[in-house]
């Protein structure tokens, strides 16, 4: 799955940790709620415009809530750096640079106690929404496609300064869960946020594995293909199944046809040159009819009949809602 073993504390950290009795270590690992070593959290660059739900943010776990404007890097990104008004943003980030946090300290880690002027000094850094490890992002006014290299698809990504108020979660894993349904809806107003009219049809739910990649023939957003309504196709699919069986009625009507023309052919007779005699039927043609009518037993009914039941089985089996491999849904839905 591409994972890598999780990284605890820094070098110094650790060496500082191991030389620390049992007891007093398992306190500063944080166990059971107890005072804990600060992780490697980043300095973070607050703008006048921002601040943070609580200073502790800033200060412990590498977890902050940010209240401001819309920023998607440096003061100058983003809807707030440009001085649009009512661009207002949470910004919910855990883990700040990722597994690179370490990398934004000096290597002369500072054990607790020791002289202000020993303490570590961060590197400052913007929001990055590549890096970051976790966020959910709600802002008032954004280019949230472009903050986060989204391909397009069908739904189309917002376009620069016609902008949409958007939220969006990015992690290594994400889930929602509801206890009583979850619903996926597009569309439902007639205007959007910024007051402008949706004209059209609405847009539709894209279903997007991969993103965009950087390699071509990896690339699959442009393959992009709609949705089955089930029901429609359980119909559809029923409709061919009664032709289907409707053209095997007819080759088995034509197969016991064919067969009575050629009993008949097999066993014709003519009148011989003497008046009132019958010849004998043909040999080579009662050799062959005889033939005839053993392949079309084997080859045509035997398969027409095992063709009927294997038709009925699958019929029975993925196009009936009793059936073990019905093809829809018991719970799922979409228009």
């Amino acid at each position: 799955m591409g994972t890598k073993k999780a990284v605890k504390y820094s070098p110094g950290m650790r060496d500082w940790l191991a030389n620390l009795p049992e007891g007093e270590r398992s306190r500063w690992y944080g166990i059971a709620g107890q005072q804990r070593l600060d992780d490697d959290v980043p300095g973070f660059i607050l703008t006048e415009a921002e601040g943070p739900i609580t200073k502790g943010s800033l200060q412990k776990g590498n977890a902050f809530v940010i209240l401001g404007v819309d920023r998607n890097g440096t003061p100058l990104h983003g809807y707030g750096g440009k001085g649009h008004t009512h661009c207002g943003s949470i910004d919910i980030v855990a883990g700040r640079m990722g597994i690179n946090a370490a990398k934004s300290v000096t290597a002369n880690w500072a054990a607790p106690g020791k002289p202000d002027d020993e303490t570590t000094e961060n590197i400052y850094i913007d929001p990055d929404f590549k890096r970051d490890a976790a966020r959910i992002y709600i802002s008032q006014k954004s280019d949230v496609d472009t903050y986060f290299g989204l391909a397009a698809g069908k739904v189309g990504n917002t376009k620069f300064d016609e902008a949409q108020s958007c939220v969006a979660i990015k992690a290594d894993a994400i889930r929602v869960i509801g206890r009583q349904g979850i619903k996926l809806i597009s569309g439902g107003d007639t205007h959007n946020s910024q007051g402008g009219k949706i004209e059209g049809h609405y847009a539709g739910i894209d279903l997007i594995a991969g993103n965009i990649c950087s390699e071509p023939k990896f690339d699959n957003t442009n393959s992009l293909q709609p949705l089955v309504k089930g029901d429609n196709l359980v119909d559809t699919l029923k409709r061919i199944f009664e032709e289907l069986i409707n053209l095997r009625k007819f080759i088995d009507t034509f197969s016991t046809y064919q067969q009575n023309f050629n009993s008949v052919v097999m066993n014709h007779q003519h009148h011989s040159n003497w008046p009132g005699l019958i010849s004998s039927p043909s040999p080579p043609l009662t050799a062959m009819g005889v033939k005839n009518m053993i392949d079309v037993l084997t080859n045509v009914t035997v398969g027409v009949t095992q063709n009927k039941v294997t038709l009925e089985m699958t019929r029975a089996d993925r196009l009936e809602p009793s059936g073990p491999k019905y093809i829809n849904s018991k719970w799922n839905n979409t228009n």
